[in-house]
């Protein structure tokens, strides 16, 4: 049983290691960059493991194409995982986009914000939940995976709405959700007590970095995040935190091509995309 288990995440490390080396370096957005349409956007993936899954020219098949794909490779990385293992990556990656476009129709009803607040509590509870059947071995990664990530969506919901649009700290405090890695409430509590960005920075120094306005900020903080991920690659090399960093990153990158896209559709300067792309 035990040989069969090791074998099983050699396998599965192997795989994820592999579809790692495939990810688009910066120089591959660099030539998305350079696209004058945005079907030259779609010839530049016909040339990347997204080319099979995207058929057309129109909006929908880029968006669904890109899903479709990160759809298989959902199934290829977690196909002989472990019950637990498979049953958290199904919570965060799966669940997760199924949630987003849930609260994408409450917003269209009366009392919308108390509906949403007591979504994100269920499914953290859920999360937290999973992460605590994990192997102690395997908690600590997974807990820093996800616990960063709320780091970074916390971290950008309270420097958006208390210093980009002055809301006040007790209309903010709802949106923050319970889970972080290196943030917590007291830290929070900092942050929406300040009045500028340069507090703000001061504050997160030590964390992310310095920046300077808020597109270096959430460049900052994305980098955070990726740099928490990367740290899986490094010691024991057959572990389920493996495929789980791999999906994170292909949704990363899948945001960036998405944000290419939208850009050249919409005819923005090549400097204003970049501002939009993280960790490239």
């Amino acid at each position: 049983m035990q040989i069969a288990k090791l074998h099983r995440s050699v396998y599965i490390s192997s795989k994820s290691r592999t579809l790692k080396s495939k990810i688009l370096r910066p120089e591959f957005f660099e030539q998305l960059l350079s696209s004058k349409t945005v079907g030259d956007i779609k010839s530049f993936l016909q040339g990347t493991d997204y080319g099979s899954f995207i058929g057309g020219f129109e909006d929908s098949d880029i968006y669904e194409g890109l899903e479709d794909y990160f759809y298989d490779l959902f199934i290829k990385v977690t196909t002989g995982l472990g019950r637990r293992e498979k049953e958290l990556l199904y919570l965060f990656f799966i669940k997760r986009r199924d949630i987003i476009k849930l609260k994408g129709e409450i917003r269209k009803g009366k009392d919308y914000e108390l509906r949403l607040r007591k979504i994100d509590l269920s499914y953290i509870k859920q999360l937290k939940e999973s992460v605590g059947k994990l192997p102690v071995s395997e908690r600590r990664e997974a807990k820093f995976i996800i616990g960063s990530f709320y780091d970074l969506q916390n971290l950008i919901t309270a420097v958006k709405l208390r210093i980009i649009y002055r809301s006040q700290p007790e209309d903010v405090y709802p949106f923050i959700l319970p889970f972080g890695y290196k943030t917590g409430y007291r830290l929070i509590s900092e942050i929406l007590s300040s009045s500028s960005l340069s507090d703000v920075s001061r504050i997160l120094k030590d964390i992310i970095g310095e920046f300077s306005d808020f597109v270096s900020f959430r460049k900052a903080v994305y980098r955070y995040h990726i740099d928490q991920i990367n740290k899986v690659w490094y010691g024991y090399p057959f572990k389920f935190s493996i495929p789980f960093a791999l999906l994170r990153l292909k949704e990363i990158e899948i945001k960036n091509i998405k944000a290419v896209y939208e850009g050249k559709k919409f005819r923005m300067p090549d400097e204003e995309i970049k501002k939009m792309l993280v960790g490239v």
